[in-house]
């Protein structure tokens, strides 16, 4: 069950891929603005997997929710911010995080409302 759940997280940022890809050619009709992820058991593969997804996307997302997925690694967080300037809401609640990056820092203070 946790394989196929971490296996799932993966299929979706590569759908997520292909939707940037088909806005690339013209068939823009996607309006995807929240991904309420939580309590998937992502761990740190599947969220690395979501965020370098997201973070060159060219879709609308303006909220992230990943709370209670085991996630203790937010490294790929802060490029996402970096990149991707539409993302406003940052869920992480009951995770594993034990330290925040300090480019992660960088790249929220003041702009983006994080939830640990």
């Amino acid at each position: 069950m946790l394989y196929s759940l971490k296996a799932g997280i993966v299929s979706l940022a590569d759908g997520l891929k292909g939707m940037q890809q088909l806005d690339s050619v013209g068939n823009s009709t996607f309006s995807l603005i929240s991904l309420e992820l939580q309590e998937n058991a992502m761990g740190n593969a599947g969220f690395a997997a979501i965020c370098e997804a997201l973070k060159t996307s060219h879709l609308p997302v303006e909220t992230l929710n990943c709370s209670s997925n085991e996630i203790s690694d937010l490294s790929k967080l802060s490029d996402v911010l970096k990149e991707n300037g539409r993302l406003v809401n940052v869920e992480l609640n009951d995770n594993a995080v034990t330290e925040i990056p300090d480019d992660l820092l960088d790249a929220v203070l003041g702009t983006l409302p994080l939830r640990l």
